[in-house]
């Protein structure tokens, strides 16, 4: 259990995302400073830049925890559970936190994807971090994958690449109904779509 400490923490970057988010609605993103987001919740300028390295990532608060708890569990499963079984576990639980979230608070969720694509540098920003999770997958595949060396890392780029290309595509064309389908009626649509491009380099024969 988390201690005081560390509550504090969380919420003091809940209340910086939140105040962000909302001023960013009403103000736009380029037209509100660090200064104006920190003044209502009454902490510094330093305090901002603990939590987040620049204004665009306070739009992608929980980035860096979904990332770390992906690791783990992808090389948790892998370790007990064939590649396509570790890859669908990780996959499905990281799906399963935006899930909640959109279901948490849909018109945050909507709100903040229309400031990220209507913004340059956010959507800059939100590709490399897309990249991000990219890596992850890659990297773990790439102890799990025959053969070796650079033939190795490039067929497992390849495999995460490839999922990645199909969680983007499916985000569009959701962004395209103006996120107003719940995506949980998706999930296991765009899972089938993933578990078919990996599975005849993932499943044990």
């Amino acid at each position: 259990m988390a201690g005081l400490r560390e509550r504090k923490k969380q919420r003091t970057r809940e209340d910086l995302a939140a105040t962000a988010l909302r001023l960013f609605a009403e103000r736009g993103f380029e037209a509100t400073t660090v200064d104006d987001i920190v003044e209502p919740i009454q902490v510094s300028r330093s305090t901002f830049f603990r939590y987040f390295p620049t204004k665009e990532h306070v739009l992608f608060p929980d980035h860096d925890e979904r990332l770390a708890r992906f690791r783990e569990q992808l090389a948790g499963s892998l370790r007990e559970s064939p590649p396509l079984e570790a890859v669908r576990a990780a996959a499905l639980d990281a799906a399963d936190a935006v899930i909640e979230g959109f279901r948490r608070d849909p018109e945050a969720y909507r709100t903040r994807q229309r400031i990220v694509s209507s913004t340059p540098s956010l959507q800059a920003l939100a590709l490399q971090l897309d990249l991000d999770w990219e890596d992850a997958l890659a990297d773990a595949l790439e102890q799990r994958l025959p053969g070796r060396g650079a033939t190795r890392r490039f067929r497992a780029r390849l495999l995460a690449g490839s999922f990645m290309g199909t969680v983007g595509a499916f985000h569009r064309a959701w962004e395209a109904t103006g996120f107003r389908d719940d995506p949980g009626r998706y999930r296991d649509q765009v899972m089938a779509v993933i578990e078919g491009g990996l599975a005849g380099v993932l499943q044990p024969r």
